[in-house]
């Protein structure tokens, strides 16, 4: 659990004439992962390889014009029909011409959806026109005059263009439309300069496109042709319905087939390519990969081919596959998102499963926002939701993290008597001496400064031994006693720091006798182990092990802003109740209540994360590993061929 799975090299050797038989059957065991040969020469693409990849390029290029509708269609067709290999065989041609189908459609509803918007645009320039009250007749080349037609940013009128132009020879059509002044202007042709040089001082704006109308409708007036045009706007509007009907018709009736061709395509396409990454000689393959130690004997149990593991040297890094139970594996994303475990680290899911919740739950703590997050995780709405937010697969990932971090949540609820701020539960629950914390009374503040302070301390100290262990591992003892045992001594004369002179400042206990001479001397021997392993610049990161420590009080600080904002909330609400305003009151909470859970939901998650990402994994992980990915594909809708 705290290791990835392990692993073997593995090479197999064998006729070249049954290369394709093996791929195949490899890829249905998954449990290869493939390396790309080197010391001989590279096997080709297998027959049929391109014709294979030419239809699934083509293919995908359907589904992916069509995935509003297969989504809508998917969610209508639950559960899933999976169809056989030799099902998709016999039926290839039928499915083929499903899929040109398809195609066609897709090309007449593109056709159609750029029909519709010229029709729209059209419609809009000839509002514009309308505005104007004028005849698109008047709109010819003339030999004496031209005309402009666009918009300005101040209302023209005649005598203003007289004054202007100092002359009378033009005519002028004024209109109104979509908030802006249009103006048409006829003028004779030596008029032009002037013309444009007055209009320019209006701030005139030339719309170009008007003139594409009056090219194409040289007669009527425009209120008579968008009538016209409303008419064949409603029948394309209706054929593109049709079309649409048609493809859902389509996809409800064939959607798994062509989902499961798709998938038919990929596992021969991942075969045909595969020999690209495969040695062979005149007669034979060699193919080279990692296995997990428990797959091996399916691999050495294939007929008329050698086996053989080989050696690891120290060059070599397997591929990690993580091993954790159902209810750790959640928590794995959020190793991954920072880096995938090298092969021979530590995986931390398993503490992460730990750190991460009880981090939250310490910061949220209210057994209220602990059950109401427990029943949005539990019940699917809260996966919904983000979803919907367009966290795609990684909803299901956080909600359940986030199912786990309630339970924490609820327990330090608990610990501090708090059901959404309101201190009540100690009259309803039994409460051992101890308890509860109350994290807004002077006390409580102190017990959880110095809670905090213990749980960082704990949790450094932990990265680091766990740092030890790598580095033994992967560089030897001496390595980790100068470099890791350095920064242990060093964490532990901070502990004496921080719990000698630090602590009782801040609570007014009693300090240590003793502790800044214990202090100087564990620093003092650390700094010597950094040294003399070489490792003396890290000295200047010594501050830094004090500021991770005392990094962790935000779970103190996030915690009490969370109960002061639903105290806050409380005392508003109830106060107006009290004065008659229910409806308000009743607002007020619910409202507030939602907001403080919405951050007390992100809040944490982030803060908690920061604390694991920044003060732990750099205490003694790397990362920079490399997933395993077995040669293979999950099968979703299709039965492979016995």
């Amino acid at each position: 659990m705290l290791r990835p799975k392990s692993m073997e090299r593995v090479l197999l050797v064998g006729s070249k004439e049954r290369l394709e038989e093996v791929l195949e059957t490899i890829r249905e065991l998954r449990v290869l992962h493939l390396e790309e040969f080197t010391g001989t020469e590279k096997g080709k693409p297998l027959e049929g390889s391109e014709e294979i990849s030419e239809k699934l390029i083509s293919l995908r290029s359907v589904l992916s014009r069509l995935s509003e509708e297969i989504r809508q269609v998917y969610s209508e067709l639950n559960p899933i029909h999976k169809i056989t290999e030799e099902e998709i065989e016999k039926k290839e041609k039928e499915i083929l011409n499903i899929i040109s189908r398809l195609q066609s459609l897709l090309e007449e509803r593109d056709k159609t959806k750029s029909t519709l918007n010229d029709k729209k645009s059209e419609i809009n320039l000839l509002r514009i026109l309308e505005s104007l009250d004028i005849r698109l007749d008047v709109f010819h080349e003339y030999e004496t005059i031209d005309y402009k037609v666009g918009v300005t940013q101040t209302e023209l009128n005649e005598e203003m263009l007289k004054s202007e132009l100092n002359s009378d020879e033009f005519e002028i059509f004024t209109g109104f439309h979509d908030g802006k002044n249009i103006l048409a202007i006829f003028y004779r042709k030596e008029l032009s300069k002037s013309v444009e040089r007055v209009l320019d001082r209006f701030g005139f704006s030339e719309l170009e496109e008007i003139y594409k109308i009056t090219k194409k409708y040289r007669s009527g007036h425009p209120s008579e042709i968008m009538s016209s045009l409303e008419m064949e706007l409603h029948e394309i509007k209706e054929n593109a319905s049709r079309l649409e009907a048609e493809i859902l018709s389509i996809l409800r009736e064939n959607l798994f087939r062509i989902l499961a061709y798709e998938e038919y395509l990929k596992a021969k396409s991942m075969v045909k390519e595969a020999p690209l990454w495969v040695g062979v000689t005149k007669e034979t393959f060699l193919l080279e990969g990692w296995a997990p130690s428990d797959s091996i004997d399916s691999l050495s149990s294939l007929k008329d081919i050698f086996f053989t593991k080989i050696e690891e040297d120290e060059n070599s890094e397997p591929p990690t596959l993580l091993e954790n139970p159902q209810l750790i594996k959640p928590f794995e994303a959020l190793v991954n998102s920072y880096s995938v475990p090298r092969y021979h680290e530590i995986d931390p899911s398993s503490l992460i499963f730990v750190t991460f919740p009880l981090f939250y739950g310490l910061m949220l703590g209210d057994v209220g926002y602990g059950m109401l997050l427990l029943i949005l995780t539990s019940s699917g709405i809260l996966k919904s939701f983000l979803e919907k937010l367009g966290f795609g697969s990684s909803s299901r990932v956080i909600s359940k993290i986030l199912l786990v971090s309630s339970v924490w949540t609820i327990i330090f609820g608990y610990v501090y008597n708090e059901f959404f701020g309101f201190e009540i539960l100690r009259n309803i629950l039994p409460y051992p001496s101890f308890l509860p914390v109350h994290r807004l009374g002077k006390e409580g503040i102190k017990e959880l400064f110095l809670i905090t302070v213990t749980i960082g301390i704990a949790h450094l100290y932990l990265g680091l031994i766990m740092g030890f262990r790598n580095k033994a591992i992967e560089e030897g003892l001496r390595k980790a006693i100068h470099e890791k045992g350095g920064w242990l001594l060093i964490l532990t004369g901070m502990t004496v720091l921080v719990y000698g002179l630090i602590l009782p400042m801040v609570t007014g206990s009693q300090g240590i006798s003793g502790s800044m001479e214990l202090f100087v001397l564990l620093i003092i021997s650390g700094s010597f182990l950094l040294v003399s392993g070489g490792l003396g610049i890290e000295i200047v990161e010594i501050p830094s092990i004090l500021s991770n420590i005392l990094s962790y009080t935000r779970l103190m600080a996030i915690g009490i802003s969370s109960a002061v904002i639903a105290v806050s909330f409380n005392e508003m609400g109830i106060e107006s109740i009290l004065s008659g305003n229910e409806i308000l009151g009743g607002l007020i909470l619910l409202s507030g209540h939602s907001i403080n859970l919405a951050l007390g939901i992100i809040g944490p998650g982030l803060h908690s994360l920061r604390l694991q990402y920044v003060e732990f994994f750099t205490k003694f992980y790397l990362g920079g590993g490399r997933r395993f990915s077995p040669f293979g594909l999950e099968r979703k809708y299709t039965i492979p061929r016995r």
